[in-house]
């Protein structure tokens, strides 16, 4: 009987739920395929892992020990194959790239059509529509090789990081919102507005709540959460009142014609727009060429640039429309 990495698993499982029938659920496998696994373990180790009795299996005081063993064995042979297919990726010309969102993949679209083009060998998978921190912890875990993501905070651990440019994030409403009606405002007046932000645990959040709370006032009401700013979360403003977060890059891809800024200098966040490589990740011309083509690609696009369709609504002073134009970034 040959041990596979399998075996160890399934032993990790049955020593972790304490049942073999919560063993077998958690890897969709019969609860004979759990016993038969870890007799192989016990074969190969010369270890009585299990106490049988007339009222079923438990982990033996042996088995105890060697879960921390069979932990590490685990984790070392994941790694391993980890490493041999990047490697594998490598020799092959594969890049993995994660761009969280269409507009950080809009950016950089024309750089990797031009790569493709001078390297015909060249093969990219591209991964996107996950939250910028899962596109930083699939890069982490060794799932991508580049991530382009904008940064709230510190830097993932174990991650190499360059800025890029800057992509702030701006409060935006539908150009008939009632705040519109105001000759002045101010981020008392936006007490009472309902939001559109990511969960509470996400930095974007963190920064709106901060923004409030900080100076005295209480947390807005997030009325629809949504994982990242996208083209339908902006709908849903065009649609309603609520108040939404949204990056300046979404905002010059979409036809912004029907929203407005609101001229509130406590809630436009400067945000860095960065490109993550693993401390781990060999470098490579192929790696090189592509982290020149993004950062060429971001300062090409300029993230500062005007956002398109952004007017000054109806009845804003010209005083509060020249302090718009300089917070989000707009030439006068």
């Amino acid at each position: 009987m040959n041990l596979v990495l399998q075996d160890i698993d399934y032993f990790l499982a049955f020593a972790r739920t304490g049942h073999l029938m919560q063993a077998a659920r958690s890897y969709n496998v019969t609860q004979s395929a759990i016993v038969n696994s870890i007799r192989r373990v016990e074969a190969h180790f010369g270890l009585p892992l299990l106490e049988r009795n007339a009222h079923g299996s438990r982990v033996s005081s042996a088995g105890m020990q060697f879960v921390t063993v069979a932990k590490g064995l685990s984790a070392g042979l994941a790694d391993a194959i980890h490493v041999m297919a990047e490697m594998q990726d490598q020799r092959a010309g594969v890049i993995r790239i994660g761009l969280p969102d269409a507009a950080r993949a809009s950016h950089v679209s024309r750089a990797v059509a031009d790569i493709l083009a001078e390297r015909p060998g060249v093969r990219v998978k591209i991964s996107t529509g996950r939250s910028d921190i899962l596109t930083a912890q699939a890069l982490c875990d060794g799932e991508l090789d580049i991530a382009l993501v904008p940064l709230c905070g510190d830097p993932p651990p174990g991650c190499d990081c360059v800025e890029l440019g800057q992509d702030p994030l701006l409060p935006v409403v539908r150009a008939g919102h009632p705040l519109m009606k105001k000759k002045s405002l101010s981020l008392a007046d936006l007490q009472s507005c309902a939001w559109t932000a990511p969960p509470k645990q996400r930095p974007v959040a963190r920064l709106l709540r901060s923004a409030f709370t900080d100076r005295g006032l209480r947390e807005p009401l997030i009325a629809l959460e949504i994982d990242f700013a996208s083209d339908f979360a902006l709908s849903v403003v065009r649609r309603s009142d609520l108040v939404m977060f949204a990056p300046q890059s979404l905002l010059q891809m979409v036809d912004a014609s029907d929203l407005r800024v609101l001229p509130v200098p406590e809630l436009h966040c400067q945000r860095p727009v960065v490109l993550l490589t693993r401390k781990d990740m060999p470098s490579s011309p192929l790696m090189d060429a592509f982290k020149d083509a993004f950062a060429e690609a971001v300062r090409r696009t300029s993230m500062l640039e005007t956002s398109h369709g952004l007017e000054d609504g109806p009845g804003l002073s010209p005083s509060i429309a020249k302090s718009k134009r300089e917070v989000a970034g707009v030439p006068r």
